[in-house]
């Protein structure tokens, strides 16, 4: 099966190559913090090829959230969140993650979310990566021009003809997957 990509439609969704290739070469449950379409469709086709699978989605918009509630199966379950504060942390500390894909709407929440996942995700994809180094976040920072993140693994994949980058970073997984910015559809 392919599903299309829509990287060449809007730099909203210049994630797609790299999260498609990563959930389709890694393995673990997925976690997504932050429904869309660039993301939510793409992760739910990819997942239902093996259905043991988890996937989890996490919006803080009830009217962003029901656009996605198709989607619903026993294997790929939407939460709304309240409010990403420690209490929805606890309740997503486990199991380790395979991918825990990092978009919320707020930047503060997506550095939280960052912070905490850190040690409990094989891989994090932070999308609009660059955000994280030239606020001077934890995560990451700027040197000589360029993102540098603090984590063991980390690749930034940057879209040639515009659009934010995306970062693929791990505390215990190298980052070896490659993407070719031509891809206009991922065999799944």
């Amino acid at each position: 099966m392919k599903i299309k990509l829509k990287t060449n439609k809007s730099s909203y969704y210049t994630h797609q190559p790299i999260l498609g290739e990563l959930a389709r070469t890694s393995t673990g449950p997925i976690l997504e913090l932050g429904c869309g379409y660039g993301s939510t469709e793409l992760l739910h086709h990819i997942c239902a090829r093996t259905p043991q699978r988890k996937l989890v989605t996490i919006e803080q918009e009830p009217q962003w959230l029901n656009q996605f509630k198709h989607f619903e199966q026993p294997w790929h379950v939407l939460r709304l969140v309240d409010k990403w504060d420690d209490s929805f942390f606890k309740d997503y500390a486990a199991p380790t993650w395979g991918i825990v894909f990092v978009d919320q709407g707020l930047w503060e929440n997506r550095v939280d979310a960052v912070t905490f996942f850190k040690d409990k995700a094989d891989y994090l994809v932070l999308h609009d990566s660059d955000w994280f180094a030239s606020h001077n976040t934890p995560h990451a920072q700027e040197v000589d021009g360029k993102n540098v993140y603090n984590f063991k693994y980390w690749k930034e994949f940057t879209p040639p003809k515009g659009g934010p980058p995306t970062a693929v970073v791990s505390q215990g997984h190298p980052v070896e997957i490659e993407i070719d910015w031509n891809w206009t559809e991922i065999e799944i």
